[in-house]
């Protein structure tokens, strides 16, 4: 139902570090491939949550089904802006909920009683570049 794009095999130029989940940028840094753990579906659900944002109007990065050395995974433009500076949700959490823990560098506590903990507690936090919050 939807095209697969194929990553060229040498299109590795700069590995991501962030993450648990192989990705590197290509084509000048403006393309992500995130590398889907086999058996997981992490490929598809990705683009089906892509899909469904932008069905309802809601600001999210764009995702494409893809392939790269018969590994499947998807692919994202960059969405930061040049000259701008992404603000990973692991930094907010840390920022704004005290015990989050800061220390470590692949935390997986993103859970969801921690997000709506912020939402209720009122901090301003903007929607994202070039997103009206109205």
């Amino acid at each position: 139902m939807f095209p697969v794009e194929v990553v060229p095999d040498d299109a590795g130029e700069l590995t991501e570090q962030l993450g648990t989940k192989p990705k590197f940028w290509f084509a000048d840094r403006r393309k992500l491939f995130k590398e889907a753990r086999p058996g997981t579906g992490e490929d598809w659900a990705e683009k089906v949550a892509s899909e469904l944002c932008a069905l309802l109007g809601l600001p999210h990065a764009e995702y494409d089904l893809a392939v790269w050395r018969d590994r499947r995974g998807v692919v994202t433009p960059s969405f930061v802006p040049p000259g701008g500076r992404l603000v990973l949700g692991n930094e907010l959490l840390a920022h704004l909920v005290p015990e989050y823990p800061r220390a470590e560098y692949r935390v997986q506590q993103h859970v969801l009683d921690l997000v709506l903990r912020i939402v209720a507690s009122g901090e301003r936090i903007g929607p994202p570049l070039g997103v009206s919050s109205d």
